[in-house]
């Protein structure tokens, strides 16, 4: 995960007016390596509402397939449309036809198809056959990205169907969840020279790191070399 470089580990500006990037393209190209060796990227649904991100494999040459993209969204909002929302069809994942796992608690019978049919107008997603809805109990009421959804239930869930090399991109929550669960075997920090003006904090540090069973085991700067994957 990327942070600025505030006490905060700040991971968001408030006061810009859309979400922006602010580390390195060295950074980025980070993210896509590590993209392209992973089973599966997995982020909130606040990722995907404020960035509309695809989590594809982009800015590196790959000869694997596309990672799945997984999703964390208790209500099904990024599926959801109302008059007063931006068409939810608009986000990119729900229209490119690549592998999308969404994790909910709306209810266990429920299937891509029979949600957009009560849920959406006829001029939705055209193709849901790469789109997954996996029910999962939850016991958190907070309306979040997770949901109150267990990392364990997932990762047990997504080894079943092969899915072994999970590469968690976001959300700090998110983020959060699974170091509490003590699942995490590696984390990779980046700090950006910046301070937000106003930063949304991460709740994330060295302390909670260790609580979660991590060590340091290397830090550099980014005029190092970092071709290896």
């Amino acid at each position: 995960m990327a942070f600025d470089q505030s006490h905060l580990w700040g991971v968001y500006d408030m006061s810009s007016e859309k979400s922006e990037r602010f580390t390195s393209p060295r950074s980025l190209d980070l993210v896509h390596r590590l993209r392209r060796v992973s089973d599966v990227v997995l982020v909130g649904r606040k990722t995907v509402e404020l960035d509309d991100c695809t989590l594809t494999v982009r800015r590196v040459p790959t000869k694997r397939k596309q990672p799945t993209r997984v999703v964390l969204d208790s209500n099904l909002k990024i599926l959801s449309s109302s008059p007063q929302d931006v068409k939810k069809d608009h986000y990119t994942m729900l229209k490119d036809g690549l592998p999308l796992i969404i994790y909910h608690s709306m209810g266990a019978d429920l299937n891509i198809d029979k949600f957009l049919s009560k849920n959406r107008d006829d001029d939705g997603v055209e193709n849901t056959d790469n789109i997954i809805l996996v029910h999962s109990s939850s016991n958190d009421d907070d309306d979040d990205s997770s949901g109150g959804i267990s990392p364990k239930f997932i990762l047990k869930d997504l080894m079943s169907r092969n899915l072994n090399h999970i590469m968690v991109e976001g959300g700090p929550q998110i983020a959060r969840s699974f170091l509490s669960e003590k699942i995490v075997d590696r984390a990779i920090i980046i700090k950006a020279p910046i301070t937000f003006k106003e930063p949304v904090p991460s709740y994330i540090n060295e302390e909670i790191l260790s609580e979660a069973g991590l060590e340091k085991i290397h830090c550099k700067s980014s005029t190092e070399d970092d071709n290896d994957d």
